[in-house]
């Protein structure tokens, strides 16, 4: 019994030339695909090529309609020594552990992305350089207050005595 889909691919196939190489794929496995190319593996959040896509648009989008536009750079500060001292899988459960403070202290509407490695970016819509230095500041309060009491206890800093996350 030939359905419409099988009919349809039937006709693109076998009757034009509109499809040069086709390839059929399961949904769910397109979805995962589809997934692997926007969103890191490791912390459930954006990846660089979906931000770098993104960030083009949203400035225009901002520029267009005169509203304000905050990115902020994050980066661990001391990420190495922890991967070093305490090992990569310790080093991927902070990762995981930052990107859910993110999630969580973020708007929906901000664009949360992992950079690569222990660098995170962060875009605020509508928001002012005055109140983006206000999230950032609550940003590393969350985040530092997590790793002195959260479920790895208290991790070690760098002799410089940084905080755990730094916001440009």
């Amino acid at each position: 019994k030939v359905d419409l889909r099988t009919a349809a691919f039937d006709y693109f196939l076998n009757e034009t030339d509109l499809l040069a190489e086709p390839m059929v794929m399961e949904r769910a496995e397109l979805r995962q695909t589809e997934l692997m190319a926007y969103f890191d593996y490791l912390t459930g959040l954006r990846n660089y090529a979906y931000f770098e896509s993104e960030i083009k648009t949203e400035v225009a989008r901002a520029k267009r309609y005169q509203t304000s536009l905050c990115l902020l750079l994050c980066d661990l500060d001391g990420f190495k020594y922890v991967n070093d001292s305490l090992g990569h899988r310790t080093g991927n459960d902070v990762l995981r552990e930052v990107g859910q403070i993110l999630q969580k202290r973020l708007r929906s509407s901000d664009l949360i992305a992992r950079f690569g490695g222990d660098e995170f970016a962060v875009l605020l819509h509508r928001t002012d350089p005055e109140n983006g230095l206000r999230v950032a500041d609550n940003l590393c309060a969350s985040i530092d207050a997590q790793f002195q009491v959260g479920p790895f206890g208290e991790l070690p800093r760098p002799a410089n005595g940084l905080l755990l996350l730094g916001v440009i």
